[in-house]
């Protein structure tokens, strides 16, 4: 691809307008919650960082140990955040990976997150001209939209923790076909307002950030990139998801634990009069919702994953991720973030190999927990075994 070819035909999703309300809530995230926890325990969030770099560095090297040479490479970083020099991307990323790969790709649920990520790539990162190429992707295809609306309309009405402990024992019921049978059905429910064909189409809905003028509209949620008039292939050999199989869900989570806070934290607003009784309820309530939170999450790992290597067959996805929560206030419980071994049958069955790559570590991002971090490493397998599986279902959920 010539240099001077610096858009995607892909550029942002057809459906950015059904989904800017999850987009923006995950954005106040970003800025509000998520920077004050890394200004606040910065010593642990660094480590996590360093670690995360150490587990990318490693999958590169794989890849070029495959025979594929970093300066022959594209490679796609996908939920890079608002901030990534210093953080995701350390001085080895700086100086030696964005610079001699072919090209790369920065992208995220927001396209405002592309345009700060973009723009201090672009400004602080020598590329020595190389392509840096902007895209808004929703690998979720609008199902963590799905979820928010439905655990937004679940918890409105909830005025006190007895109700809210109801709600919390009925979500604990639904095992992921029931779980992915509702967002299949949300899903189908949504308005065509995302049908969007080109760009003029937003135009006055949006404001469109300027590295994006010149692309596209993904019209079909596609994976598969390509650029400029002709629509010259773009193979994108490693796929780097760094804090995001698990990070979609984090709209539905906000409703959750502020309602479980509301009706929690005083008697005159519903909570139950302190006792042994009381904390023993409420940590079922957590383990209840985390039960629903790890289904979402392994829902939508297996459809990113799946998605990600049905158009980008011979590349390389690197996740780094939470796997479980640890209360520290509930004596360490560990609770799933994500079903990690159902993730790996589900996807086996599919024709998608996972390995778990050996840098796991604890990031204790918040005084009240800690998260086990796993790095997984996703390929298609064989074609001898590849033939042995099925194929999977035509559903936006599968």
């Amino acid at each position: 691809m010539s240099p001077a070819i610096r858009q995607l035909n892909q550029a942002i999703e057809k459906s950015t307008l059904v989904t800017r309300d999850t987009a923006d809530s995950y954005v106040d995230y970003l800025g509000g919650e998520y920077d004050r926890n890394y200004r606040e325990r910065k010593t642990h969030w660094d480590k996590h960082y360093e670690e995360m770099r150490t587990a990318y560095r490693g999958h590169l090297y794989g890849i070029t140990g495959r025979g594929i040479p970093l300066k022959d490479m594209n490679i796609a970083i996908v939920g890079p955040g608002i901030d990534p020099l210093g953080r995701d991307l350390g001085l080895t990323e700086q100086k030696v990976i964005l610079p001699s790969a072919r090209t790369t790709v920065i992208a995220d649920f927001s396209e405002w997150v592309v345009q700060e990520a973009h723009r201090k790539i672009s400004e602080q990162v020598h590329l020595r001209g190389k392509p840096l190429l902007p895209m808004q992707i929703d690998l979720t295809d609008c199902i963590s939209t799905v979820y928010a609306r439905m655990i937004r309309e679940l918890l409105q009405t909830v005025e006190d923790e007895d109700h809210l402990a109801a709600i919390a024992h009925d979500v604990a019921q639904w095992d992921i076909p029931v779980l992915r049978q509702k967002l299949e059905e949300g899903y189908n429910a949504l308005s065509d307002g995302f049908s969007i064909e080109n760009m003029h189409e937003l135009e006055g809905k949006m404001v469109i950030p300027d590295c994006f003028r010149g692309g596209g509209i993904n019209s079909y949620h596609s994976l598969k990139l390509t650029v400029g008039p002709d629509h010259e292939p773009l193979p994108v050999q490693s796929w780097y998801l760094p804090m995001v199989l698990a990070g979609t869900g984090a709209a539905a989570e906000h409703y959750i634990w502020d309602t479980f806070e509301r009706v929690t934290s005083d008697p005159h607003r519903g909570a139950r009069p302190e006792s042994d009784k009381t904390t023993k309820g409420r940590l079922m309530m957590m383990r209840e919702f985390h039960y629903l939170i790890a289904n979402y999450n392994t829902i939508v790992a297996r459809k990113a994953v799946y998605d990600i290597l049905n158009d980008n067959p011979e590349s390389t996805v690197l996740a780094v991720t939470d796997v479980n929560t640890h209360l520290n206030s509930y004596d360490e419980m560990g609770v799933d973030r994500l079903h990690v071994s159902q993730l790996e049958k589900d996807l086996a069955r599919l024709g998608v190999e996972m390995t778990r790559l050996g840098n796991t570590w604890n990031w204790h991002d918040e005084a009240e927990h800690y998260h086990g971090i796993a790095s997984l490493e996703f390929r298609r397998m064989a074609s001898t075994d590849a033939e042995k599986v099925t194929a999977p279902p035509a559903d936006p959920v599968s």
